[in-house]
């Protein structure tokens, strides 16, 4: 496939975001509804992509074929032919239209800056790679799972008079236990301290949750912005 082809670039864009519902991909490659089928038809027939139905909604996402043959992230959605975990599919789902909405919110105020997407597959290839050289075996699988903790849902960076800042985004659709979010607080608050990440924001979908971030937030005096999924409206808490 050529780089320039619709069915290649479509492989591309389902590698950067792992799964995607046919919507979500409408909304951000140029092409039609009918070769967008068969796109997705040739690919599944490769081996590079899978499709998964839940009721009426179809959802595809890369195998680890598909990942090498793009050749930059290098591993699948899944591992070998396990089934999506269902709680993690309808995440990551909500994820991608996180980013849309998130993009949005930033083009309010800042319509013509520089601004790039860093999708959570992305962040964890680059983990990867830094742990295939440094473990093996049962010790690399250990470490992965563990880093899968550390990182956020995914990054935008946005170039505001010359200077390049990061957010990083979480999506926190439940509650985590106390131990949990304050393990992933204090990353962020260490994150922000060493100046690797400029602002952190929560995304949610039910006020109790983001008030729950919030009051454990404070007490690490880590400054969050908050907005609600679907209102693209931000409010601020913390210190």
């Amino acid at each position: 496939m050529k780089e320039t082809d619709k069915t290649y670039q479509l492989l591309q864009l389902l590698d950067r975001y792992g799964i995607m519902t046919r919507i979500q991909i409408i909304d951000r490659l140029t092409i039609t509804e009918k070769n967008l089928r068969l796109s997705l038809q040739k690919l599944e027939k490769l081996g590079f992509i899978k499709t998964f139905k839940e009721t009426s909604k179809y959802a595809h996402y890369i195998t680890t074929k598909g990942s090498e043959y793009i050749g930059l992230l290098n591993f699948g959605y899944v591992q070998g032919d396990k089934q999506p975990n269902l709680a993690t599919l309808r995440h990551n789902l909500m994820m991608n239209d996180a980013i849309v909405e998130s993009i949005q919110l930033l083009r309010k105020t800042y319509p013509d800056n520089e601004l790039m997407i860093v999708t959570e597959r992305e962040i964890l290839a680059e983990k990867y790679l830094d742990l295939n050289q440094q473990y093996r075996g049962k010790w690399l699988r250990r470490e992965k799972a563990v880093v899968r903790h550390k990182i956020p849902d995914f990054y935008l960076l946005i170039t505001i008079d010359d200077e390049i800042l990061r957010i990083s985004y979480e999506l926190e659709l439940t509650r985590k236990s106390r131990h949990a979010l304050e393990t992933k607080l204090r990353w962020y608050a260490d994150q922000k301290k060493h100046g690797w990440i400029t602002q952190v924001c929560y995304v949610y979908d039910d006020e109790r949750i983001s008030d729950y971030v919030a009051v454990n937030a404070s007490k690490l005096n880590l400054s969050i912005q908050f907005y609600r999924m679907g209102s693209i409206q931000t409010r601020s808490k913390g210190d």
